[in-house]
């Protein structure tokens, strides 16, 4: 398995179909069903950011991708200064999973974060998504907050 970067917003959002059909499985009155245009134009965009990059896991095809973005705030009363990596966005291909790709997926982030001099991953998913809570504990992530919300 090889892990590049890409900036092929047609890729990406063509990867993202299944994990944005179960966000709007999910959370149907916040997440859109999948639209591979709306998803291409919206890679286009994001991609842009000089802090927003794509990994993809290839194995003769491609088979997963994560997106990470460096955050920095500036220290204030409350807070030091700080430098996180982001993982915005992971996701396995259905035929793909439980063979080891989103672990070196994030086995490249915490050696990617590394390189940067960064001082905290963080990432976040949907409760209902117990699958990436159980994968994310798996891996090492613990947590340090907690979001609530109401619904009206």
């Amino acid at each position: 398995m090889e892990i590049k970067r890409s900036s092929d917003p047609s890729l990406l959002a063509s990867l993202n179909e299944e994990v944005q059909n179960l966000h709007h499985k999910i959370q149907p009155k916040i997440f859109k069903p999948f639209s591979l245009d709306a998803m291409t134009e919206f890679f286009k965009t994001y991609l842009q950011d000089d802090s927003t990059k794509a990994f993809i896991a290839y194995d003769d095809e491609p088979m997963g991708y994560i997106v990470l973005t460096i955050r920095e705030s500036d220290e204030d009363s409350f807070t030091y200064a700080t430098r996180t990596l982001n993982i915005d966005q992971i996701c396995i291909k259905k035929e793909f999973r439980k063979r080891g790709i989103g672990k070196a997926l994030v086995d490249f982030a915490k050696a990617y974060a590394e390189d940067l001099d960064v001082q905290r991953i963080e990432m976040s998913f949907w409760t209902d998504n117990e699958n990436s809570g159980q994968f994310f504990s798996q891996q090492g992530f613990k947590k340090y907050q907690e979001r609530m919300s109401y619904i009206l």
